[in-house]
């Protein structure tokens, strides 16, 4: 689980605690935005060894879910809304971190105070992922 607190507006980061194994399966994802709005804001999770110093060091970090992209067409962003849970099942990514960490970018464009938290649920499996 990763979490960070963003307070008013601008950019949070967070990096995991552990890194991950050579082949690592993503089976479910969690984010959950507390706050009292009903303001709007951007994850991006990332693969990295080190927590960025800004956007142009996130930036150049592997997405994690390339395949997301947000209304301003950012790749492997994730609109979420304030007071909401995401909540993806049997997603079965394979990635090869490489040692590295999963990396989180939270961006609050309003004013107020953002408890991001991400879940992700991962397995090692050396050789194929089961059905």
């Amino acid at each position: 689980t990763i979490s960070d607190v963003v307070e008013q507006t601008g950019t949070g980061y967070e990096i995991s605690e552990y890194a991950l194994p050579d082949k690592t399966v993503i089976w479910e994802l969690i984010i959950t935005i507390n706050n009292n709005y009903a303001a709007y804001g951007y994850v991006t999770i990332a693969l990295g060894d080190q927590l960025p110093g800004g956007a142009a060091e996130f930036n150049a970090l592997t997405r994690v879910f390339p395949g997301c992209e947000n209304e301003l067409g950012e790749k492997g962003v994730i609109t979420v809304v304030g007071m909401s849970m995401i909540q993806i099942r049997n997603i079965r990514k394979l990635i090869k971190p490489q040692g590295n960490r999963f990396v989180l970018r939270y961006y609050n464009p309003a004013a107020g105070n953002r408890i991001v938290t991400v879940g992700l649920v991962i397995s090692s499996i050396p050789y194929e992922i089961p059905d």
